[in-house]
């Protein structure tokens, strides 16, 4: 995990939330806005890059099941996320 420090990417991810109609801000080295999830706090929020190789997905409605995703090393999947706040 990495913490994200590029304009680039924030302002890529403020423009997504825009659109989507979170209207996220670039505010420093973090994202701002006048409401979020409640599990994220208050802003300003930090913003992280996770690298995942293996992803475990669990169902838990019917009918029930899992499914496991394997990225190989050369190419993992590549997530940015703000704590408490699902970007995808």
């Amino acid at each position: 995990m990495e913490r994200v420090s590029d304009r680039e990417t924030f302002e890529t991810i403020a423009k997504e939330g825009r659109e989507e109609g979170w209207p996220a801000e670039v505010e420093g080295d973090a994202l701002t806005a006048p409401f979020s999830a409640p599990s994220a706090g208050p802003p300003p929020w930090n913003v992280y890059r996770l690298t995942y190789h293996t992803v475990f997905g669990v169902a838990t409605d019917e009918p029930h099941g899992a499914s496991r995703w394997r990225f190989s090393n050369r190419r993992p999947l590549r997530v940015v996320t703000i704590p408490g706040i699902a970007v995808g």
